[in-house]
């Protein structure tokens, strides 16, 4: 179905991809919270998807998140999780996977509503 498989489509699903795997850092971070030495860590996909979609987002390839130590004051066991940072961050990620979700199912429905019209 070609009409499904386009640039908006590979770069929406990219980008939900980078913000599943920060969500992932997130919750490893919150789960370590009282891990002595642990670092809190972070996703970074945006330039890479930026880069890639400037490059035509190929369907041959897609953008790798980054996993990146976040930089933030240890506390004397040496753990940087800060948990108000955490749980904005957790709470920012969230919406912004919803935000991108409801746009795909509203593309779809549009979609769908110009397919059933033009059966009548």
């Amino acid at each position: 179905m070609r009409v499904l498989d386009n640039m908006t489509t590979r770069i929406v699903s990219a980008a939900l991809d980078g913000l599943t795997a920060r969500q992932r850092a997130y919750a490893a971070n919150l789960a370590n919270i009282e891990t002595p030495g642990y670092q809190a860590q972070d996703v970074h996909f945006e330039a890479e998807l930026r880069r890639w979609q400037a490059a035509g987002a190929s369907a041959a390839s897609t953008p790798d998140p980054e996993l990146v130590v976040l930089e933030g004051g240890a506390r004397a066991d040496g753990n940087t999780v800060e948990i108000d940072r955490q749980m904005a961050l957790l709470a920012e990620n969230a919406l912004t996977y919803q935000a991108l979700t409801e746009a795909q199912r509203m593309r779809g429905q549009m979609l769908r509503d110009a397919i059933l019209e033009g059966k009548r």
